[in-house]
């Protein structure tokens, strides 16, 4: 069997979920090709998805091996100014945001996207992909000015890109007015927030996870602001249409009760504030297991609520 039939056959087994299967192969396609004469450019190939399965089981440090001989191949057969440079590069920073090397990450991504504007320009999709994923890895490092300036950038060729009514760019917006909430600019987050939800609103389905996640969002900034009535009604409304749309166990339902828990101890409502985040972490708990961070910081909340019931009993 050729090099071309074991990876078509170990792409077949990976979707499959038969990932053991699927990396004998690619070994396998690995060695026929060495013994084969074809362009060189087509083994990188066969690295890239030999990475991507290391990746996708958590072997990390055999992902970024194959990976960076990935990388040195496409450099050597299509020059380091190419796509397919960049799109190895964006696979290693998400490797590398996955071990929590975001500093890493960030510098692959620089590169890619330095790489996207050479060669498809700044109003391309994958330069748009590459500002956000950027965007995100800055901000991930408390860089808010760099996270702000990508970001901006991301939506002003996602509109060209994408129209002024995509939901992607509603998703920028929201990233964007979170990020402004996070500075206590909240006059600047509330009219990026409006630019969101009047994306939401004219969109064919407008009870889905997004909207939820916007509504809740839109809560934190009337939190923030001291008027718990509107920030309460949000949050209801949020969890509600969550509910409606992907069921009661979904991880956009558990972020939506975990800002409600949370606007409901600051209340004083202790036990209405228990239920929410008991909810949220069993659903958290059950999709991402006890130690993924948004668990843990679930935890963090009902520590926070105990303490509050303790002062509220003296």
């Amino acid at each position: 069997m050729g090099w071309r039939e074991l990876n078509n056959e170990a792409l077949m087994c990976s979707k499959q979920g038969d990932l053991p299967r699927a990396e004998k192969l690619w070994r396998d396609a690995l060695a026929a090709f060495d013994h084969s004469h074809d362009e060189p450019q087509h083994r990188v190939l066969i690295l890239d998805n030999l990475a991507k399965l290391y990746a996708k089981s958590g072997r990390y440090r055999e992902a970024d091996r194959y990976y960076q001989e990935s990388l040195a191949g496409a450099e050597a057969t299509l020059g380091p100014i190419s796509p397919a440079v960049a799109k190895t590069l964006a696979e290693l920073a998400a490797l590398s945001t996955a071990e929590g090397q975001d500093d890493m990450a960030e510098g692959y991504l620089r590169r890619a996207l330095s790489i996207w504007k050479t060669t498809v320009g700044e109003h391309h999709l994958e330069t748009v992909r590459c500002l956000r994923f950027l965007s995100r890895v800055c901000r991930s490092q408390d860089n808010l000015v760099d996270g702000e300036k990508y970001l901006r950038a991301a939506i002003q060729s996602g509109r060209r890109v994408l129209g002024d009514s995509h939901p992607d760019l509603a998703r920028m917006y929201n990233s964007l007015a979170m990020l402004l909430l996070r500075q206590d600019r909240l006059d600047e987050a509330e009219q990026v927030f409006r630019k969101e939800f009047d994306i939401w609103k004219n969109a064919t389905n407008s009870k889905q996870p997004d909207i939820c996640k916007a509504l809740s969002d839109l809560g934190q900034l009337y939190f923030a602001r001291g008027d718990l009535d509107k920030a309460e009604k949000l949050c209801e409304r949020a969890v509600k249409i969550g509910i409606e749309s992907v069921g009661d166990q979904h991880p956009a339902v558990a972020r939506c009760l975990r800002a409600l828990g949370v606007l409901r101890i600051r209340q004083g409502r202790h036990d209405e504030a228990q239920q929410c985040l008991e909810k949220a972490y069993e659903i958290y708990e059950r999709a991402h297991g006890p130690d993924h961070p948004k668990s843990k910081d679930v935890v963090d909340r009902l520590t926070e609520l105990y303490q509050a019931r303790r002062r509220a009993s003296h």
